[in-house]
């Protein structure tokens, strides 16, 4: 291979993956942890992304059209501070101390948020047992 093809090659990845926005290989929200605010979490096949929008949606969409939404929670009337992935297995969206939405999965400890490679997003417990789901397969 000649050098100016490796060259492209290579320019082609870094501007690919490595300044993509999109949180590659990273499919799962663990127990106590936070999604950021416009740093999804994205399906192991690069397909379905899940985010927290600037306008306070936790929205599951298409990685190749990222205005192809497949779900949302509703819009709050004020702007969403934090998605926490509870130690109790609750995935709660705050606007300050307040929780607006929430999985209603407490009681589960070791629980944890997944975007699956069909679109789905599931909130397992730690023995991979499904308790919610957004119901959407295939993106639908």
């Amino acid at each position: 291979m000649n050098k100016s093809r490796t060259t492209i090659i290579l320019i082609f990845f870094l501007l690919t993956f490595k300044l993509s926005p999109i949180a590659y290989g990273q499919n799962r929200l663990t127990s106590d942890r936070e999604l950021i605010l416009n740093t999804p979490l994205v399906s192991a096949n690069y397909t379905y992304g899940v985010r927290l929008t600037e306008f306070g949606q936790l929205e599951l969409f298409y990685v190749r059209n990222k205005s192809k939404v497949y779900w949302r929670t509703p819009r709050p009337p004020r702007k969403i501070t934090r998605c926490w992935m509870q130690s109790d297995g609750n995935l709660v969206l705050y606007q300050g101390e307040t929780a607006v939405w929430a999985s209603n999965t407490t009681n589960n400890p070791g629980a944890f948020l997944e975007i699956q490679d069909d679109g789905n997003l599931v909130i397992y417990t730690a023995e991979r047992r499904a308790l919610w789901a957004s119901n959407t397969v295939g993106g639908q």
